[in-house]
């Protein structure tokens, strides 16, 4: 999977499919987190994280910002 940061609909779009429909684990774990880095400032990316199995990786229970804050952080901190 490619996306580029301009297309970051479509990435929500994707995301919000697998989610719905429960098809995350069929799907890389690292390349899903670099998609919800993509969409990290949109407001749903909290319920994205539960959704598709990354809450664990979201320390404890952080309000949305807080959780848009970290995702942006994680993006830096991999580049």
């Amino acid at each position: 999977m490619r996306a580029a940061v301009e297309n970051s609909l479509e990435v929500l779009g994707l995301l919000l499919l697998l989610g719905a429909f429960r098809l995350a684990p069929a799907f890389d774990g690292n390349e899903l987190e670099s998609l919800l880095a993509i969409v990290a400032e949109d407001r749903q990316t909290p319920k994205l994280c539960r959704s598709l199995g990354f809450a664990d990786k979201v320390p404890g229970k952080l309000s949305v910002i807080e959780i848009q804050m970290y995702w942006v952080q994680f993006v830096l901190f991999i580049k």
